[in-house]
């Protein structure tokens, strides 16, 4: 069993893990999707061999492997987006409503608020949410902002548009295992996924 939190690049780990099945067609792959802190726990009760997890992330007993990075964007309304900017300053997120992923499910939110403090004084509390679908909900029908990670600028939703930070803020994803894990053919799996992420 694999692991995929679903705030990493969901299409190319899918197409990672299928590649390292092709290699290793005696071991039997099967995928589940759910957030870092589940994904953490199934791979210590020992209900999974392998996740790709968001990071930070640390946790006693299991060893990651870092195997992306990438950007985060605004997500913005429609009536809020200045079209002719390429990117948006981190400031003005500060001067606006402003919706985030719970610390909950993503282990990236104490990095974001760090930089948010940095960025000066928040005119607004941030309202936390717990998923991807209801953060954009909340920027089409609320009118708040919101940051995410590039790889999720795939979820398409009216009223909504993505713009990149001028100030970039990076976000990683790590396979993860538990550290006594010796299991050959995980093992066969796993360095697969990892040489197979480098070429990509």
């Amino acid at each position: 069993m694999i692991g995929l939190s679903p705030l990493a690049d969901l299409p190319r780990f899918h197409t990672l893990i299928q590649r390292a099945q092709r290699l290793t067609p005696a071991v039997s792959v099967s995928i589940r999707t759910a957030y870092t802190p589940e994904l953490v726990s199934a791979l210590l009760r020992g209900d999974m061999n392998l996740a790709v997890v968001d990071l930070p992330t640390q946790e006693r007993g299991i060893r990651i492997h870092p195997l992306a990075t990438k950007s985060l964007v605004a997500v913005l309304p429609e009536r809020f987006d200045a079209p002719k900017r390429p990117a948006i300053e981190l400031g003005k997120l500060n001067t606006a409503p402003l919706v985030l992923l719970s610390g909950a499910i993503d282990p990236g939110r104490a990095v974001i608020d760090r930089v948010l403090s940095s960025a000066g004084s928040r005119a607004f509390k941030i309202h936390d949410v717990g998923s991807i679908p209801e953060l954009l909900d909340e920027v089409a029908l609320q009118g708040r902002c919101g940051l995410l990670r590039r790889s999720s600028t795939r979820f398409l939703r009216q009223g909504v548009v993505y713009k990149s930070l001028s100030e970039p803020i990076q976000l990683g994803s790590a396979l993860a295992w538990r550290a006594d894990n010796r299991w050959t053919s995980f093992i066969s799996v796993r360095d697969v996924i990892i040489a197979f992420s480098q070429q990509a």
